[in-house]
């Protein structure tokens, strides 16, 4: 049905993030990854309508610091004025400092940074900057496996 299958739709990011797609031929490469973006988009939007706006801004930048290929013109699809993206940022030392840590092989502190940076709150609560920015030092870090678990979390707290 169609409601079965936008459901499977929004579900899509999670997988791709999980990595049960990377051996479904038909999902590979630029062509297909762009068509599902488009698709997932469509449903997060077709079911969230405006709360739809936040939970695509967190999965484009979770998509961003974990590499997944984006083309620039799939921005243009998220609101810029949600007011959910308005949260804090954490102090200028800690922003400044996480890519460093990162950069640095400084594992521990890129880790203790990232916590105090997402807060009480949880990675649900954090912007998408913010989001992008903790998932991109720990990659840089080789958390890759932990930054994966991290955006997961945060993208299926936006859809619920």
């Amino acid at each position: 049905s169609a409601e079965a299958r936008t459901e499977l739709n929004r579900l899509w990011p999670l997988a791709v993030l999980a990595g049960a797609l990377e051996r479904e031929p038909a999902r590979r490469g630029p062509a297909a990854h762009a068509r599902n973006l488009a698709e997932w988009m469509d449903a997060e939007f077709a079911v969230s309508g405006e709360a739809g706006t936040y939970s695509a801004a967190m999965t484009l930048a979770a998509f961003s610091a974990l590499g997944q290929p984006l083309e620039p013109a799939v921005w243009q699809r998220v609101r810029i004025d949600d007011s959910r993206d308005t949260a804090s940022l954490p102090s200028a030392g800690i922003w400044w400092r996480l890519p460093a840590a990162a950069q640095d092989g400084e594992i521990g502190m890129v880790v203790l940074m990232s916590l105090v940076a997402i807060g009480e709150g949880g990675p649900a609560q954090v912007s998408p900057a913010l989001l992008e920015r903790v998932l991109s030092a720990m990659v840089a870090s080789g958390l890759t496996s932990d930054a994966r678990r991290l955006a997961r979390e945060a993208i299926w707290a936006t859809q619920l």
